[in-house]
């Protein structure tokens, strides 16, 4: 009985034992459980501070000069020029991507070069500078340009840029060829004045010379038209003289007339020397010091050196109608203001003036009052009592009339029905004249 009662004290003592023990492991297996999890917690934290440094790694990398500059490369690489080009210029200094993105813009404007896109590469050259052979091609690519433009028949933009380019092969021949071109196209349309400005460039080029001459002489005529007028003056007239009567009627086809005196440029391009001396001295001042027999000397070269024109003086009621130009007043602008139109005694000092440096009348001619008397055709005659009526010249006689007062008289003798006559023989400091042309084909 007793040993029953051991027995069972001693096996419930085992029980206690696997008891403590049991919950001793349990225990130290929630401590192990807790220990792995905060070890599990570390690990995850340091893997997101981990990958949150990565991230800032990469994206300040991403950001950095060092990798545009690797993809400039590859873009460089695969001939991607125009996308290098804008990497290669946000480096600026970094490394030689300066160098590298002038490259670029090289290989894309010989790209454009081989493929004859002159406009697109010439601009890509001329920012390059000095780089390479840069010059040259910009040079070659604008010389293009201009060949093109010539095709087109654009003369004055292929001249121009032709003469930028200096002595780049023949470009300054090409500049005188395309000038020459434009101003035959303007000889041709008749617009004297610009083709004179582009002969004067050429100089000595090719005919120039002599179209300049033809330029200046068919661009200073103007048409009077046909009509009738009353030729003289009334004795009420201030400044009448009996050779001005009787006044009678005049009719007067339309013809062409000089709109300035013959200038002493003129004269002297067709008879080799200049007459004038002292008294206003250039190309552009009337000539002066010719007689009437040195005007007809004057007028058979020049209608030997012109096929298309015949040229002669006016005749003296062709002048008279012109100077007028429908009005019937003492001067061709009334009465007042005669400083205003006319180089005469009172503003000349003392000598002749620059042609066309005083108002027109109202057909365009200058310097039909004052400056130089001028020469017509007809034979003076004390009155105008056996005058012809049709315009036609009065002609017969030693003593010829010159008309329109000049630089040392007083008003009065330049109005415009005043006439003077001198012989033919005769010449003076204050003694032009000016002529009136038609063409040959119709004279014919």
């Amino acid at each position: 009985m007793e040993e029953n009662q051991l027995d069972s004290q001693f096996f419930d003592s085992e029980k206690i034992d696997a008891a403590i023990e049991e919950i001793k492991r349990e225990k130290q297996l929630k401590k192990n459980r807790k220990s792995l999890a905060r070890k599990r917690w570390m690990r995850k934290y340091l893997w997101i501070v981990l990958c949150i440094v990565l991230v800032f790694v990469t994206f300040q990398y991403l950001k950095s000069d060092a990798f545009f500059y690797r993809k400039a490369q590859g873009l460089y690489r695969n001939d991607s020029w125009t996308s290098a080009i804008v990497l290669f210029n946000e480096l600026d200094d970094y490394k030689d991507s300066r160098l590298k993105a002038d490259s670029c813009t090289y290989n894309i404007a010989n790209y454009h070069l081989a493929q004859q896109e002159w406009s697109d590469a010439l601009p890509l050259f001329q920012g390059l500078g000095e780089l390479g052979d840069s010059q040259l091609k910009a040079d070659t690519c604008s010389y293009s340009i201009a060949r093109t433009l010539c095709y087109q028949e654009e003369w004055l933009q292929a001249a121009l840029i032709f003469k930028e380019l200096g002595t780049f092969y023949d470009s300054q021949l090409k500049a005188d060829t395309c000038i020459y071109f434009q101003a035959n196209l303007y000889y041709q349309a008749e617009q004297w004045s610009e083709a004179t400005a582009l002969y004067e460039e050429l100089e000595l080029f090719r005919d120039s010379e002599s179209r300049l001459f033809f330029c200046g002489l068919y661009g200073s005529f103007v048409t009077i038209p046909a009509g009738s007028f009353q030729m003289g003056s009334p004795s009420s007239e201030d400044g009448h003289s009996s050779s001005e009567s009787p006044v009678h009627e005049v009719h007067i086809q339309s013809f062409e007339m000089m709109s300035t005196e013959l200038t002493q440029g003129l004269w002297t391009a067709v008879m080799g020397e200049n007459s004038s001396q002292r008294f206003g001295v250039g190309a552009n001042y009337p000539v002066f010091s010719v007689s009437w027999n040195d005007c007809h000397d004057f007028l058979e070269k020049l209608n030997e050196i012109d096929s298309r024109y015949s040229y002669r003086l006016p005749t003296e009621s062709e002048w008279e109608y012109a100077c007028r130009a429908g009005t019937t007043t003492r001067f061709y602008w009334g009465e007042d203001d005669y400083y205003k139109y006319m180089w005469g005694y009172a503003n000349s000092r003392g000598r002749s003036h620059l042609v066309a440096t005083r108002e027109p009348n109202a057909w365009g001619l200058y310097d039909m009052s004052g400056n130089v008397w001028e020469w017509c055709q007809d034979a003076y005659t004390r009155n105008y009592a056996y005058s012809p009526n049709d315009g036609s010249a009065n002609e017969g006689g030693y003593y010829r009339v010159f008309r329109g007062g000049s630089w040392n008289v007083y008003s009065f003798d330049c109005r415009s029905a005043e006439r003077l006559g001198f012989p033919r023989s005769y010449a003076a400091a204050n003694l032009g004249f000016r002529i009136v042309r038609v063409e040959k084909l119709l004279e014919e």
